[in-house]
């Protein structure tokens, strides 16, 4: 059985915005037949329960996954100071992948979580992630936008802009508790491709 409680809003977002600040970025999963959903895995490695068969994957991503972790579904874009800009609807592949990939090894400088579940991540080295939470309604392909997790603790923004905490177990197989908070003011989709979600 579920059991539900509440949680004040500014508590959640200071929860996650916590959660993200200062961690170092060590691999980007991205490209492929995930088309242009993408993972950080951030802080330390840590041994997979069980390792990744994807020949994709580093090595070193198929045995360690982060301390820290943020998968984004929903439309994005990155600006990285001298490298030029990319976003989700960036039609070269190549490229969109190379500016995600490039932000490995940069540390999450400064962490804000805007209006209807809009996440802005500066980097140390200035680049800046916006991620837009575009997958909305009943109509939404996908029913998450973005999730931020620790070791513990699973954080999913849901097509209803509402914020979902979650026990997170390795394995993925048991869900213990549920928070659900909804967002101050519902928006309207976004114009923006929405990424068919498939396991990164």
């Amino acid at each position: 059985m579920t059991n539900k409680t509440q949680t004040p809003p500014k508590r959640l977002l200071m929860e996650i915005e916590q959660l993200l600040f200062g961690r170092e970025c060590w691999y980007v999963a991205c490209g492929g037949c995930v088309g242009t959903s993408f993972q950080l895995a951030l802080g330390k490695r840590v041994q997979r329960a069980k390792v990744l068969t994807n020949p994709v994957a580093s090595p070193d991503y198929r045995q360690f996954e982060g301390e820290f972790g943020l998968l984004v579904w929903c439309s994005w874009r990155l600006v990285r100071p001298g490298f030029g800009m990319t976003s989700s609807e960036d039609e070269k592949d190549v490229r969109r992948d190379e500016l995600l990939r490039s932000v490995s090894g940069r540390a999450i400088a400064d962490v804000d979580i805007r209006n209807d579940w809009q996440l802005w991540i500066k980097f140390d080295d200035q680049s800046e992630l916006t991620v837009f939470a575009d997958n909305v309604g009943p109509s939404a392909v996908i029913d998450t936008n973005w999730e931020a997790w620790s070791l513990k603790w699973r954080y999913s923004v849901t097509s209803e802009l509402d914020c979902v905490k979650e026990h997170r177990c390795r394995d993925f197989s048991e869900r213990v508790m549920t928070v659900t908070v909804p967002a101050s003011n519902k928006r309207k989709k976004l114009a923006g491709r929405r990424p068919q979600r498939q396991a990164i």
